[in-house]
């Protein structure tokens, strides 16, 4: 009996300690499950920036090459009236280009290579002049110098394509290793980790800070530059009451303020954010406004007119502190012309008769050719408003960046 009983004992610990290797067995694919889920998050972010970069080569790649272009021609056009002129209309030419690119609303990738165009023509055009050498000859030069440039960063992105999604890559060799998981097999992650990792140092590099991910934003308010940043956008409205012109500028008369009778002018105005990590790059098209619902407010009624890096000095005020400005952008926005009643529609709510003020974040969607979820938001402090503003507010606007409290029409008193 004894024999019986201790035999049954040993069975029963045998057992138990089969289902603990069982239980460690599962906990160990459960985990390998959720570092595999996580690799093919990154994975999932890092062809949607691939993605990105390729259209960006595309829309970089024609705007240098119409800057370039235009000189070119500009300087053909002038060359019979000496390469002086020549240098100058091509200078002119190149830089009428990259104000019409920044105009049209062209992606930053193109304005950043239109802009990067022009500063290797006219470096091209100040050194033909140096040494005594034909223009042409010299924006030719540099004209060869970018489609090079252009060719080498096209293959390099190609190579990254492949590298990631090609056959035999990190997403085949992923999909693989999450597949043999799942079916239970014991597959170690270190190898294809260490991949990824540096496969992301790689594209970095090649790419520079515009595949830098944003992995937080966040609003800034305070006082810096003597402006005074909070999370309210105020489309003010405001009613002209005649019609009149002001000298710009008493000398030229240039930049003029002109009114008109029963004309409605709408202001704009911007938010400060500060995204992480610092090197990150933002552009208008990766930014949106988000209600706590998730309802987007739709660019056709609010549009983003221009993201700029913040490069003012932050101070202390009504106890608002910033540990640095890095990372610091401006987000400047506008209504979209006779928008504002539809503004209204969807930035307040009546509540027991009395209209709330609805609260947004700032959405940023890091992978604009995946899905929307891959967004980081902000915190839900932004309100709008399009309404009339009170003579304090209004005394405090501006017009071509002048307040108009200081807008003159006097001889001796112009802008």
């Amino acid at each position: 009996m004894f024999g019986a009983l201790l035999t049954a004992s040993t069975s029963g610990l045998t057992s138990c300690k089969d289902y603990d290797d069982d239980i460690s067995n599962l906990q160990s694919q459960i985990d390998k499950l959720a570092t595999a889920e996580q690799l093919s998050t990154k994975v999932t972010e890092l062809q949607g920036q691939i993605a990105q970069a390729k259209s960006d080569a595309i829309d970089a790649a024609n705007a240098a090459k119409q800057v370039a272009d235009n000189a070119l021609k500009a300087a053909q056009d002038a060359a019979t009236k000496g390469e002086v002129e020549a240098a100058k209309a091509a200078a002119d030419a190149a830089q009428k280009t990259v104000d019409e690119l920044k105009a049209s609303g062209v992606s930053a990738a193109a304005i950043n290579a239109a802009q990067e165009a022009a500063d290797k023509a006219n470096a091209a055009i100040a050194d033909a002049i140096e040494k005594g050498t034909p223009v042409i000859e010299g924006l030719n030069k540099a004209i060869e110098d970018l489609k090079a440039a252009e060719e080498e960063h096209t293959k390099a992105i190609a190579d990254l394509d492949k590298q990631l999604n090609g056959e035999g890559g990190i997403a085949e060799r992923l999909a693989a290793a999450e597949k043999a998981i799942e079916e239970g097999a014991n597959i170690d992650l270190t190898e294809l980790t260490k991949l990824i990792e540096e496969f992301e140092a790689k594209a970095k590099e090649i790419l520079g800070t515009a595949f830098v991910m944003v992995t937080d934003v966040d609003l800034f308010a305070g006082y810096a530059d003597e402006l005074d940043y909070g999370t309210d956008l105020n489309f003010w409205k405001v009613k002209e009451l005649a019609d009149i012109t002001f000298p710009g500028n008493k000398e030229t008369g240039e930049d003029t303020f002109t009114f008109t009778k029963d004309n409605v002018r709408l202001f704009d105005d911007q938010l400060v954010v500060r995204v992480s990590p610092v090197d990150a790059t933002l552009t208008p098209e990766m930014i949106t406004l988000i209600n706590s619902q998730g309802a987007e407010v739709s660019k056709d009624i609010v549009e983003i007119t221009s993201v700029e890096p913040y490069d003012g000095l932050l101070t202390a005020d009504n106890n608002v502190r910033s540990t640095s400005n890095n990372g610091l952008w401006t987000v400047n926005f506008k209504v979209a012309d006779n928008k504002q009643d539809e503004l209204n529609a969807i930035a307040k709510k009546k509540i027991d008769d009395v209209y709330e003020n609805i609260l947004f974040a700032v959405a940023v969607n890091n992978t604009q050719d995946v899905a929307d979820t891959r967004r980081v938001i902000s915190r839900y402090d932004v309100t709008m408003n399009s309404d009339e503003p009170d003579p304090a507010t209004l005394a405090q606007l501006k017009i071509n960046d002048t307040d108009v409290t200081e807008i003159h029409n006097r001889i001796t008193s112009t802008e």
